[in-house]
């Protein structure tokens, strides 16, 4: 019984450290794209706001499949994953609230830093819709598990 409480114990403690650097990665991620956003620099910018927006995505879809319990603490996502909506499919073949809506804008929002941080400049447009989607992934996701803080 005494071992089974110190698992249990260890477990919590392992998961709580992983959702703190899931959180910790969203925070300084979100933090950067409002500096930029704020500072009027984003077609300046795009490329870092480009990869920002992926990277925090990412994190904020991969804390909510670990608080759902639907992937192992150990997953770590990779940003390429969502390259198609075949590749992620593959990868998320299990079934959650929202997955269609979520994948579809994960691609999307792959699809918009390929061409941020790739390539010639966009135009402010195009970041502007990157930021929007970004900003649609978040909102499903705290609908879902709660905000951020």
């Amino acid at each position: 019984m005494r071992n089974e409480n110190y698992l249990r114990t260890l477990y919590q403690e392992i998961n709580m450290v992983i959702e703190d650097e899931h959180i910790t990665a969203i925070k300084e991620f979100e933090e950067d794209i409002k500096e930029k956003v704020n500072k009027g620099i984003i077609e300046k910018r795009q490329r870092i706001i480009g990869f920002s927006l992926t990277e925090c995505a990412k994190n904020y879809f991969e804390l909510y499949l670990h608080k759902k319990k639907l992937v192992d603490k150990g997953m770590n996502m990779n940003h390429r994953w969502f390259s198609s909506k075949k590749i992620a499919y593959q990868k998320f073949p299990f079934e959650f609230p929202h997955k269609k809506e979520l994948l579809s804008k994960m691609v999307n929002l792959e699809k918009k830093r390929n061409l941020l941080c790739y390539g010639k400049r966009r135009a402010r447009k195009d970041v502007e819709e990157a930021i929007k989607t970004f900003y649609e992934i978040k909102d499903l996701v705290e609908k879902e598990i709660g905000e951020i803080t």
